[in-house]
């Protein structure tokens, strides 16, 4: 079962790599795309006015109006931005998207064609990204259910192992925000380990962001302080000191460290406001299971189950109350777990 996980999720991240690396760099709508999807949508009389020709000579001339006008807003957008192996793949993945669903044939002999005529002087790089990509999601593929490792770290050489056969240098280029996400985990499993006071965590993690990051992630308008905050407080050993502590010690230790992932202190009372109704609702949970049992030693079947909803309803309300039996209808029991504080 253990090694079946591991080739899950190995492969999921395998899968998922160079999206969500494209995803995270950029920010902006992409023109490019919204130039795609114009072309799925079937044109009407003031549509085809709209989509005049573009080119009246050169190779760009011959391709109908809509596929011109997506070439203008690829070399609006991607143009001059070729040199760099990340923005060559950025191109065949919003190429490819388009021609999977327009040309479901024969995209591939057309991708490589629009690449040539697009981009005629980067068409040689191009192409030979093109074969290194191709050769990659056919190893992900073909490796699928087959490739076992023991550890993270056998994963982890294997996966840029390939990257460097089919890419060379370039892996590092294109997966470089994979490269900067291990180096935070390594860091969590230290801190993890450490055996600090959960404070001297807390300033050992800023510290890898900024190092890693930079200072935008310490900016919470660049950054993504609720994964990053997530990412911490899910420690087993920092979630230990948290129970520990008083709830007037949680708080300080929240609160220092949302402060240094740059929250403002309007942001800080809002989360503490949430805060107090999330361990409120858990102790409403923890009243709940015991007097959930209670009831179970005295009640089956149809009885039981109307006196668990006059139970749900009046710690809950009627909503989250249907929510709960949702879930344990689905066998999902959530106060069963132990509050991740910080989190939920």
């Amino acid at each position: 079962m253990k090694k079946r996980l591991w080739v899950f999720a190995s492969l999921a991240v395998m899968l998922a790599s160079i999206g969500v690396l494209l995803f995270l760099a950029l920010k902006k709508p992409d023109v490019a795309e919204e130039a795609i999807a114009a072309t799925d949508t079937p044109p009407t009389t003031a549509d085809v006015r709209l989509a005049a020709p573009i080119y009246t000579s050169g190779p760009l001339s011959q391709l109908p109006p809509d596929e011109q006008q997506l070439a203008k807003a690829m070399r609006d957008r991607f143009g001059d931005k070729l040199d760099q192996p990340y923005w060559r793949i950025r191109v065949i993945e919003t190429l490819t998207k388009m021609l999977q669903k327009k040309y479901p044939n024969d995209w591939q002999a057309r991708l490589r064609d629009l690449l040539r005529q697009i981009f005629p002087e980067q068409a040689e790089a191009l192409l030979a990204t093109l074969e290194a990509y191709d050769s990659y999601s056919d190893w992900l593929k073909m490796s699928q259910g087959k490739l076992v490792y023991a550890s993270l770290e056998e994963r982890r050489k294997a996966l840029w192992d390939k990257r460097v056969q089919f890419f060379g240098k370039d892996a590092y280029v294109i997966w470089e925000q994979d490269l900067k996400q291990e180096k935070v985990e390594d860091a969590l499993r230290k801190i993890d380990q450490s055996g600090q006071p959960v404070s001297h965590k807390v300033d050992s993690y800023v510290k890898t962001l900024a190092t890693v990051y930079g200072q935008d992630s310490l900016n919470p308008e660049q950054s993504h302080p609720v994964q990053l905050m997530e990412g911490f407080l899910k420690l087993g050993s920092v979630q230990e000191d948290l129970h520990r502590q008083t709830p007037e010690q949680q708080r300080q230790v929240l609160r220092e460290l949302r402060s240094k992932l740059g929250l403002k202190q309007d942001a800080l009372e809002r989360l503490e406001v949430l805060d107090e109704q999330r361990t409120q609702r858990f102790s409403s949970g923890e009243s709940y299971m015991a007097q959930r049992a209670a009831l179970e030693k005295q009640y089956q079947g149809q009885t039981l189950q109307l006196q668990l909803n006059a139970l749900q309803n009046k710690l809950f309300g009627e909503g989250e109350a249907q929510l709960l039996r949702n879930e344990e209808a689905s066998g999902y029991y959530r106060y069963k777990e132990r509050q991740v504080i910080g989190v939920n």
